[in-house]
């Protein structure tokens, strides 16, 4: 053997050894891939936790709001009847008989009609702003009763036997009767009057809108 083969087949082991060891040289030590492992699976789960935690602070927060946010209710309107008493009391105004009051253009409460004590009355509601919030959740009060009369009657129709158009139309034509209204409040004698006027009209017009349906369908 030449020396030149010689040296060539001393040269080859190392050749060939070469690239496997650069091969394992780049893999980690298993130590650093299960420590790769860990911190990835840490932070997957921090931040699954940070993102319930951000979701329950998001839930506890709208429960809060849902919880501040309520309809009027009946206790809204007693309660305004005895503030409207107390401030008629305070000028010196007397609350008895009939108040009618609406909202006018620039949504200022009015008195409707010529009432004696108008302008003084219409005063009040401009200079206590309790006053006028205690007017408009009773209006609110009202106008919900008056939804939910029509409803019923809406469904008293059906069960009566009266075709479900002839229902559907009049309860359309009483809600758009209710949604045009301005807002009132009438006061008797210091105590909110029920809207029994207005219930006793939607009946009317239901039973009109019943006999009309009756007559075309014979």
């Amino acid at each position: 053997m030449s020396e030149d083969d010689a040296m060539l087949n001393a040269l080859l082991p190392a050749a060939n050894t070469a690239p496997t060891q650069e091969l394992k040289r780049a893999e980690p030590p298993a130590s650093v891939v299960t420590s790769n492992e860990t911190t990835t699976q840490n932070r997957e789960l921090s931040g699954s936790v940070e993102r319930q935690q951000m979701a329950a602070s998001i839930e506890a927060t709208a429960e809060e709001l849902i919880a501040s946010f309520s309809l009027p209710t009946q206790a809204d309107v007693e309660a305004f009847q005895q503030d409207f008493k107390r401030a008629m009391t305070k000028a010196n105004l007397d609350w008895s008989g009939k108040i009618d009051l609406t909202v006018n253009n620039e949504g200022k409460v009015t008195v409707k009609g010529d009432h004696p004590h108008k302008e003084r009355i219409e005063a009040l509601f401009e200079q206590n702003p309790e006053l006028r919030q205690g007017f408009d959740k009773t209006e609110t009060v009202q106008r919900f009763r008056q939804i939910q009369y029509v409803y019923a009657q809406h469904q008293q129709m059906v069960d009566d036997g009266a075709s479900q158009a002839a229902a559907d139309q009049w309860l359309t034509e009483q809600l758009r009767r209710i949604k045009a209204q301005p807002p009132s409040v009438t006061l008797v004698d210091g105590r909110v009057s029920s809207a029994g006027s207005e219930q006793q009209g939607g009946l009317a017009a239901m039973e009109r809108l019943q006999a009309r349906y009756t007559a075309s369908t014979l």
